[in-house]
């Protein structure tokens, strides 16, 4: 079974290799934007300015609500502008971004740097890629949303141990300049070599005579209330997990668990979102997202139950394996299902609104588990009221995946 679905990957790279990369590298660049790498310069930049971690997490969570603010009507374009022409202008803004953090003139300006490397690398690159993956592909749609999806982990991977290295020969502003001058190279080689290849790839989908030619017509889901849950449980992962990684250094001290010990954890969750996102691929192409989107708070439930359960070290691993799982599988399921529901000319705005519901989910969840932190009760409750919650989620959508409708 291994053997075979790892034929069917490798089939699909030899026959779609320009476009496999070109979604696996705008997953992989959108890293510069995640929270995970904008941590490395936090201490540079409190140490510049003499600023509090609560000022510079308001001051993040404003780049962040910004973003997801902004991205829908950006994200909209992309149903309306060729792909070549769409990427290498939020390409543009990506690097330039950086360049304005790493140029140091002034606060103001490391924000506005920070929110155009939030708002193309977290908020477009990411719909770039999973947007171009779902309309491209067909047949094959799960196991290459899988494939460009690994790209998000190579970035994790990677990133850190980079800036770390390069931070010890030159200083955070050249690594910075140095991360910038990467994907411009990296995209100037692709377009000259594989644009010829690709050239349909690139193009914008047609609308269809049925569907009318009303830009207003992509809000019409959202009045749905089975369309919302189907949002909600995709969205709340992504509120749970981010509140809880967030915070992680705290809940480890609640939890008797070592920040060493968390951080052997964490190399454990990214095997395991990996494999989970390798191993969906398949099932998607086999069952259809739509069919397996019921499954996919499954994970995240069994990973709250770790959690409030338990204080083992055992706890942590599984705790974390579960979640891995729960953005492996997740994420692939849920950047195919919106194509098998929606026609392909409004998946650029569909899961644009998507985007911003997950962007706004992941800006409100840092503050919200402070307050339940700082509250003098239990943290457990909780942690309660969050598996009671995904719970309902859970048992609601069962019963609502035939009514979805675009």
């Amino acid at each position: 079974m291994l053997i075979k679905t790892l034929n069917e990957y490798k089939d699909l790279i030899e026959r779609f290799p320009f476009q496999v990369t070109f979604s696996m590298s705008h997953y992989f660049f959108g890293g510069f934007g995640q929270t995970f790498f904008i941590a490395f310069l936090i201490p540079f930049i409190q140490d510049s300015y003499k600023i509090s971690n609560s000022q510079f997490g308001l001051y993040y969570g404003a780049c962040t609500l910004l973003s997801a603010i902004l991205l829908p009507f950006a994200g909209r374009l992309y149903d309306q502008v060729n792909l070549k022409i769409y990427a290498s202008i939020v390409l543009f803004f990506l690097c330039f971004g950086l360049i304005i953090v790493a140029a140091n003139i002034s606060l103001w300006s490391i924000f506005c740097g920070i929110f155009l490397v939030r708002f193309c690398g977290q908020g477009l690159f990411t719909h770039i890629s999973s947007t171009s993956t779902a309309r491209f592909f067909d047949e094959s749609r799960g196991k290459a949303q899988s494939l460009a999806s690994l790209g998000a982990s190579l970035s994790e991977a990677i990133f850190p141990l980079f800036f770390i290295f390069l931070t010890k020969i030159f200083s955070w502003q050249k690594t910075l300049v140095i991360f910038a001058a990467v994907p411009s190279f990296f995209y100037i080689f692709f377009y000259l070599f594989g644009l010829k290849k690709t050239h349909h790839f690139f193009q914008v989908v047609e609308d269809d005579k049925r569907s009318g030619n009303k830009s207003s017509q992509f809000f019409l889901p959202l009045k749905n209330k089975s369309f919302t849950l189907l949002v909600l449980q995709f969205v709340l992962p992504a509120f749970i997990l981010t509140g809880l990684f967030f915070h992680k250094i705290a809940l480890g001290e609640l939890k008797s668990w070592s920040q060493d010990f968390l951080a052997f954890c964490f190399v454990l969750f990214a095997v395991a979102k990996t494999i989970s996102s390798i191993l969906t691929g398949p099932l998607v192409d086999r069952y259809t997202a739509r069919s397996l989107s019921q499954f996919c708070l499954i994970p995240m439930i069994l990973s709250l139950l770790i959690f409030y359960l338990s204080n083992h070290p055992l706890a942590a691993v599984l705790y974390l394996i579960s979640s891995g799982i729960t953005i492996g599988f997740g994420s692939c399921v849920q950047s195919s299902v919106w194509a098998e529901i929606f026609p392909k000319h409004q998946l650029g705005s569909i899961k644009a609104v998507m985007m911003q519901c997950i962007i706004l989910s992941t800006a409100l969840a840092p503050p919200i588990f402070g307050w339940a932190l700082d509250m003098n009760y239990d943290f457990h409750f909780f942690i309660l009221f969050l598996i009671a919650l995904t719970m309902i989620v859970f048992r609601f959508q069962e019963k609502n995946l035939d009514k979805i409708k675009a």
